[in-house]
């Protein structure tokens, strides 16, 4: 009697529970990469390709508020994507008004020159510079667009992680990277998720000179270091990085341990510990 008195507890509870809990998940309201014959949106369709409405292994985006642009990392056709939207967030049409990394939209060819991408990642924008940072992951470096206005396949203004626009191998200095994965912008700091290094690097971006040197670095005590660790101090593997600038906070995704941890950058000493962690 008592098991069924619980039961039946539990279907009254249930019954008059309020029904948002138990709403079927929301629904994406519309899309970018899938668009059917008409040019809607088609949600149940994965094909990638190289054309003005398609995509092939999305990989990161960036939005620009002000100038109401979406700017997608399409990572297989190594190229950035650029959708005009409406100043309400909605998608007129689903056709990219331009590209970058590509002379056209239905190239994709990698490379290592200022106007080619390889793998591009994670991106970032910067709103009163009208810059776009791209992480081109396999090139090891960090290619930085003026994006004032746009031109298919434009060169980039500057570059971090190399020297100059025709080198790509990897490093592990004050000036190199490996295989970063994810940018994140605001208050002249760019923050790079160095993962094959274990490492955020932070660099001064209130100007840039092409391959300066990094002003910070998280995850490793010195700019030489690279081995991952699972301490308050140490990272594995670090693919992902977001901001937020009201607390002064960086969240780094720390893949390699499993983690998110959280660092506070109103000020920023090397090597410093991870104000909390996430996951663990």
């Amino acid at each position: 009697m008592r098991r069924l008195a619980l039961h039946l507890l539990i279907g009254i509870i249930v019954l008059f529970l309020p029904k948002p809990i138990f709403a079927a998940a929301y629904t994406a309201a519309d899309c970018v990469g899938q668009v059917a014959g008409d040019g809607t949106c088609v949600f149940t369709t994965s094909t990638g390709g190289t054309t003005n409405q398609t995509l092939q292994g999305v990989n990161g985006l960036a939005v620009d508020n002000t100038n109401n642009r979406l700017f997608v990392a399409d990572r297989a056709n190594n190229r950035i994507l650029m959708f005009n939207i409406n100043a309400d967030g909605t998608i007129p049409n689903r056709v990219a008004d331009a590209v970058l990394g590509q002379a056209d939209f239905t190239s994709a060819g990698s490379g290592t020159t200022a106007a080619t991408l390889f793998s591009p990642g994670g991106l970032a924008y910067d709103s009163t510079n009208n810059r776009l940072y791209v992480a081109d992951t396999n090139n090891n470096r960090v290619l930085v667009y003026d994006v004032a206005s746009i031109t298919d396949g434009e060169n980039a203004a500057n570059v971090l992680g190399q020297a100059n626009f025709t080198l790509g191998g990897f490093g592990t200095t004050i000036a190199t990277m490996r295989t970063p994965g994810s940018v994140a912008y605001a208050s002249d700091r760019l923050y790079v998720a160095d993962a094959g290094n274990s490492r955020i690097l932070v660099f001064n971006v209130a100007t840039i000179t092409d391959g300066e040197d990094a002003a910070n670095v998280l995850g490793q005590a010195d700019f030489t270091s690279s081995a991952g660790a699972t301490t308050q101090a140490g990272l594995s593997g670090a693919n992902g990085v977001a901001l937020d600038t009201t607390n002064s906070r960086l969240f780094v995704a720390d893949g390699g341990n499993s983690r998110l941890v959280v660092y506070d950058v109103a000020a920023i000493t090397n090597g410093e510990n991870a104000a909390n962690v996430l996951g663990q």
